[in-house]
């Protein structure tokens, strides 16, 4: 949400005057210099996890034309619905996904979407659906008629994710995967993107498999542990979480599958940036990844966190002749020619300007 967020306030500054209101989380050195566009960090009144109870937004929201709420946001929108009543700006929301929560905070979840979510899908002017097959079968995709939702997947810069001569492992700095068959997951570490199957499955791998992982989160100390307590250390290494575009397309194209084996995606950023560049993207069987990928065409659709058909799927892939991958490298980077950035912003602004 972030990412498609910046790219386009980036791509808007040049013609509009534009600001992002976002949270200030704590202990984090933000770097906010030589923006294009405005950005306001609020502290919230309460924040529990990465939401935060705002106040007052009708006075920070006042002279603007028209507001983007990229959903979920949660503690901004009773404000929100209070802001848009109050100064009758144009409301767009993107339906990016519907949050998923556990323990007490699901009742915390389904309290606050019965009380606000609902409110703000009627008081919006436009809700952009980044999935048709996803939203359909979403919370509060019903209630949003046709005449109000437009869809509007999201785009990949191709000037970065694209086909290039690929780096070997070692040009990365990598030595330890150097001559290995790498399996690379990219995502945050939470337990919707189900990383932990990938670590379970290794030791019935490829005895040359190696899992590389880019991202954190708030699972990530518990992925640590799984990994400790497998004994996996010396066949998986973390990449980090700050890594570039530029090297993120690096490490797509050099690894021998892109694997996403998430229990949900509303679009998938990553097997649109991974096919871009020609990489082998090996996904689970959900709505967000169907309407990316086509099985055993352009990459390959597996059985939602289905252990042994991960196994031989993920064992087939790594074992791809060199003319195979070739075949499905060449169709994935032509499948995602259609998320370039540049016609997702023509079509948002076409969106603005309607209103």
């Amino acid at each position: 949400m972030g990412l498609v967020c910046e790219d386009e306030a980036v791509r808007l500054a040049p013609e509009h005057e534009v600001a992002v209101f976002t949270l200030a989380y704590p202990n984090y050195k933000y770097e906010d210099e030589d923006l294009s566009y405005k950005i306001f960090r609020l502290k919230p009144f309460i924040k529990i996890g990465d939401g935060g109870i705002l106040r007052n937004l009708e006075e920070l929201l006042r002279g603007f034309d028209v507001v983007h709420l990229h959903y979920p946001f949660y503690g901004a929108l009773g404000s929100l619905i209070k802001a848009k009543k109050l100064l009758g700006f144009k409301l767009v929301v993107t339906y990016h996904m519907d949050a998923q929560r556990a323990g007490c905070l699901s009742f915390a979840n389904n309290l606050y979407d019965k009380i606000y979510s609902k409110k703000l899908f009627s008081v919006a002017d436009r809700v952009i659906v980044v999935d048709e097959d996803y939203f359909k079968a979403s919370k509060f995709g019903r209630y949003i008629g046709k005449d109000k939702s437009v869809v509007l997947p999201n785009g990949v810069d191709l000037s970065v994710f694209k086909p290039a001569s690929i780096k070997t492992w070692l040009e990365l700095g990598h030595q330890e995967l150097t001559g290995k068959k790498v399996i690379l997951f990219v995502g945050n570490l939470l337990p919707v993107k189900n990383l932990q199957l990938l670590i379970k499955i290794l030791p019935n791998l490829d005895n040359d498999a190696r899992l590389a992982i880019v991202g954190g989160g708030y699972a990530e100390q518990s992925i640590r542990d799984l990994v400790n307590e497998k004994k996996l250390q010396d066949k998986i290494i973390f990449l980090g979480n700050d890594v570039s575009r530029e090297l993120l397309s690096d490490y797509y194209r050099v690894a021998n599958v892109v694997a996403i084996p998430s229990l949900s995606e509303s679009f998938s950023l990553v097997a649109v940036e991974a096919m871009a560049g020609g990489a082998i993207v090996a996904g689970s069987e959900v709505s967000g990844l169907r309407g990316r990928i086509k099985n055993n065409e352009d990459g390959f659709l597996l059985k939602v966190n289905n252990e042994q058909i991960w196994i031989d799927g993920l064992n087939k892939i790594l074992n791809l002749s060199e003319v195979e991958r070739q075949i499905i490298s060449e169709r994935a980077s032509e499948s995602a020619k259609k998320y370039s950035v540049e016609e997702h912003m023509r079509k948002l602004k076409e969106v603005y300007l309607a209103l």
